[in-house]
């Protein structure tokens, strides 16, 4: 009965709206725990994006490779994106997550744009990585 209610629960996560992200480490095939991620948002200023960010939160992976509270809940977006299209960036911290390799790609980030219309939906941003590459899509 215990595994039915997490099934449920986290069911209900996954299709809740607002963002979330998952870690696969390619070099393993199987989820990336314990990874940093960083979490940040500006206005769409209508000419596309700029140097400045606002931090929304720092979060780590959990044993799946996922964060146990969303990387930004349906309340946030739907008070981030009120009144604007903004731009999200999620940071990968997969030098400290490689920390005994040298990375290539030492902070990957994933850049998207939410508009004010999408505020109902559900973004995924999954990563899939390696300490030379990595790959992402948005998921559902």
């Amino acid at each position: 009965m215990k595994i039915f209610k997490f099934l449920s629960a986290f069911a209900a996560f996954v299709a809740s709206t607002g963002i979330s992200t998952h870690v696969l480490d390619l070099t393993t095939g199987l989820p990336g725990p314990g990874m940093k991620i960083d979490v940040f948002y500006q206005v769409d200023q209508g000419y596309g994006v700029g140097p400045d960010w606002t931090p929304i939160r720092s979060l780590i992976t959990n044993s799946d490779g996922r964060t146990d509270e969303p990387v930004v809940s349906t309340e946030e977006i739907e008070m981030i994106n009120r009144a604007s299209d903004n731009f999200y960036k999620i940071v990968f911290y997969t030098d400290e997550y490689y920390k005994d390799v040298d990375t290539f790609f030492p902070r990957p980030e994933m850049v998207f744009r939410v508009k004010k219309e999408q505020i109902g939906e559900h973004f995924h941003v999954p990563i899939l990585c390696t300490p030379y590459s990595y790959s992402t899509y948005r998921g559902s």
